[in-house]
């Protein structure tokens, strides 16, 4: 079975090596058709499969003549996006091939705050010892070093279980962690067994916050999920919780989190996951993440949302990764087989 892909995409294009690593993945019934990302290559006629970043207003009649499938290639798609892919009525699929590497930077994230390690790095490199709380103050009540959260024994609380959660609980569990994750399509009360995972519903976070020593949020951003963790929400947890967001700024309200770090209702946070972006590349070196003054704190470890390993060593790898992903799907749309991240519009993930 043939099947025709039209990619919008700025990362593939023509005559580049990425391109050029990207064909050589491909089946011989796999035909593809290049466009650019601003749309002035217009779609041909008889495509099947539509490949973009961000679906254009001038493709949605193209699309939804010919094309049964879209897909974007990464994990979360934006709320704008959906909507468009809605005008399209068509079927939309994502791909999840970074969800190893946003694991990896929550789990980051979650050590750094827990350990308090930019502050200690921070004062070391001006020769100073003080965080390590040794040798120890004579004169000092009680000791004085840099306090830190110890992780293993204790529990982790995983708010969404789809690829980016089980990953995460993975390494948790590897930790010597209690892992309970939260999920929406388990029933309020009730809970089942994924190996050593408890896994329960979003229902049931109130219960479940107050006992929880890692909060890791990976859900994505939805209606539902907005301010999803707000001023109630922090107030249930303690004044060891080490929380981390890797799903989407949207999910946490932004002035609740500013409060509960900055008056220490919790012990630490680690954020990869934003309110404020950089519109285009001249933003890119001056752009505040939020309104609020997250920069005062020392109690949180601030990430520009690098979950998907955009920049990693070799300059290529997280492309490779999206790449074979992206080839390996659509090879099998040509045996026959079905798309293997399909995205739900009607619930956003």
């Amino acid at each position: 079975k043939i099947i025709k892909v039209f990619i919008r995409n700025p990362y593939l294009v023509p005559n580049s090596s990425q391109m050029t690593y990207f064909r050589s993945l491909l089946c011989s019934n796999v035909h593809i058709f290049i466009g650019d990302c601003n749309g002035s290559i217009e779609m041909p006629k008889g495509m099947d499969v539509y490949v973009t970043h961000r679906p254009l207003e001038k493709d949605v009649d193209p699309v939804k003549n010919s094309c049964s499938l879209a897909i974007v290639p990464y994990a979360g798609i934006p709320l704008k996006s959906q909507e468009m892919f809605k005008k399209m009525n068509v079927a939309v699929g994502n791909l999840h091939h970074n969800a190893s590497m946003t694991a990896e930077i929550a789990i980051g994230l979650l050590m750094s705050a827990a350990k308090n390690l930019l502050y200690a790095d921070s004062r070391l490199r001006q020769n100073d010892w003080t965080p390590r709380g040794l040798p120890v103050d004579p004169l000092a009540p009680t000791f004085d070093g840099s306090p830190q959260i110890q992780l293993a024994g204790e529990k982790m609380l995983i708010i969404g279980y789809g690829h980016l959660g089980k990953k995460i609980a993975k390494i948790a569990i590897g930790m010597s962690m209690e892992v309970t994750a939260l999920r929406r399509s388990v029933d309020e009360g009730k809970s089942y067994l994924d190996g050593d995972v408890k896994v329960g519903s979003i229902k049931d976070l109130h219960k479940e916050l107050p006992s929880s020593v890692a909060v890791m949020v990976c859900c994505p951003g939805t209606p539902e999920t907005k301010d999803m963790i707000d001023t109630k929400e922090f107030s249930l947890m303690s004044k060891s919780t080490i929380f981390v967001n890797v799903g989407r700024g949207s999910v946490v309200n932004e002035e609740a989190l500013y409060h509960a770090l900055k008056t220490r209702t919790i012990f630490a946070a680690g954020i990869d996951t934003w309110y404020q972006y950089p519109k285009d590349f001249k933003e890119r070196s001056n752009c505040p993440p939020s309104s609020q003054k997250f920069y005062e704190l020392q109690n949180i470890v601030m990430s520009p949302h690098r979950g998907g390993a955009v920049g990693s060593a070799d300059g290529t790898s997280a492309l490779r990764l999206a790449s074979r992903d992206l080839a390996k799907g659509l090879n099998g749309l040509t045996e026959g087989k079905q798309w293997p991240h399909p995205f739900d519009l009607s619930k956003g993930y």
